[in-house]
């Protein structure tokens, strides 16, 4: 019992804890971490977005089809139901970053629709996406080689 009491003893005068060299080694970890992290997550964020901004624009090119098959021209509107228009209640993909804008050619048997970003959503790599009613895929941006396959 009297050996106890003497370690405890020797215990009790020490002080226990972190030294600033521990703590600042902890912070430049947590540091290099985040600089890899954080570029990494805002690129898939980036690319999520398109992705979802590609299947909006491939709906509208559906509805398209779908009208023409019923009245033998494409349609300018994507507002409004039957003859009037696609059936989409705005031009505006559901996630409120992209628009798709409609442009008819060849007396309303061609369209090219454009995504573009919208509602202060910039895509860099993918300005817009284009599709026409032959099925031709562009982009504009600076890794457009890219943006239909990624």
């Amino acid at each position: 019992m009297s050996r106890a009491r003497s370690v405890n003893t020797q215990v009790i005068g020490r002080v226990c804890g972190f030294t600033m060299i521990e703590l600042m080694i902890v912070v430049v970890i947590m540091a290099l971490l985040l600089s890899i992290a954080i570029p990494a997550y805002q690129g898939y964020v980036l690319r999520a977005n398109r992705a979802e901004g590609k299947n909006f624009l491939l709906r509208v090119q559906a509805a398209q089809e779908r009208f023409y098959t019923n009245n033998s021209v494409y349609s300018a509107n994507m507002v409004g139901a039957g003859s009037a228009g696609l059936g989409f209640a705005s031009a505006t993909a559901p996630n409120n970053k992209f628009t798709v804008g409609i442009a008819l050619t060849n007396a309303n048997r061609g369209y090219v629709l454009t995504l573009t970003p919208a509602n202060g959503h910039a895509d860099p790599d993918c300005t817009t996406l284009t599709v026409d009613n032959l099925g031709n895929k562009a982009a504009t941006g600076a890794a457009q080689e890219t943006c239909w396959t990624r």
